[in-house]
């Protein structure tokens, strides 16, 4: 799978969990524009976060084999 593929589905279920976190609330904002302000911020650190975590496997499953001492 590509990196990019990765960065995609990311998005898709940063989007997601965002939905899922939005709707679970118990402190829904009063407008439905603070609602989506707050659904695209959510998702917004939940895709940063996603993402970490992607580059990092990514880091260590293309530079890891190079890293390891030679025996």
């Amino acid at each position: 799978m590509s990196l990019y593929s990765a960065y995609a589905i990311g998005l898709l279920a940063s989007l997601f969990l965002a939905a899922i976190w939005s709707f679970l609330d118990k402190q829904k904002p009063p407008t439905l524009k603070e609602f989506v302000a707050k659904y695209f911020a959510r998702a917004l650190v939940l895709f940063v976060i996603i993402m970490i975590i992607v580059g990092f496997f990514a880091l260590i499953f293309v530079a890891g084999p190079s890293l390891l001492p030679a025996s």
